[in-house]
């Protein structure tokens, strides 16, 4: 998951600006850094889990950040931790981020990497959701029709 990805495809009904976001590793030092400087909220972080960091590299995006939580099972495997609003996974070189609350999408692709439109259609399919193209207007929005 470390690298830079752009938005290729959404769902949200407002429109969803193009902007490309970083994936980055964290230290062990820096998470106990973020531990003494933001606390735990509540006990629902703990920073030792947060191995991961994503934030956006576009300035004209509000700059936000957001980590990953894992949590260790059978001894040695991690897995992340659900979280809300966002889950995130993986599919054929592709970043999903879905929001829990409403249910849109927005899928990322490594940069420069250009997913087929049949492979974002199939993922789509997945969540039984439509999208629309965000970086790339030349193409049509997605639709049950085509």
């Amino acid at each position: 998951m470390v690298d830079v990805w752009q938005t290729v495809i959404h769902t949200a009904k407002d429109e969803v600006p193009c902007f490309k976001i970083l994936i980055r590793k964290v230290g062990k030092t820096e998470r106990k850094s973020n531990k003494a400087r933001y606390d735990t909220f509540g006990g629902n972080v703990l920073w030792e889990n947060c191995t991961l960091e994503i934030r956006t590299t576009s300035s004209k995006v509000f700059k936000r950040k957001h980590y990953l939580q894992r949590t260790k099972y059978n001894g040695t495997t991690t897995k992340l931790v659900n979280e809300n609003p966002d889950q995130w996974s993986l599919r054929k070189n592709l970043l999903i981020m879905r929001d829990c609350f409403n249910g849109d999408i927005v899928i990322f692709s490594r940069v420069p990497y250009q997913p087929s439109r049949k492979l974002l259609e199939d993922t789509l399919k997945i969540y039984k959701k439509n999208g629309s193209w965000t970086c790339d207007h030349k193409f049509k929005p997605i639709t049950e029709k085509q």
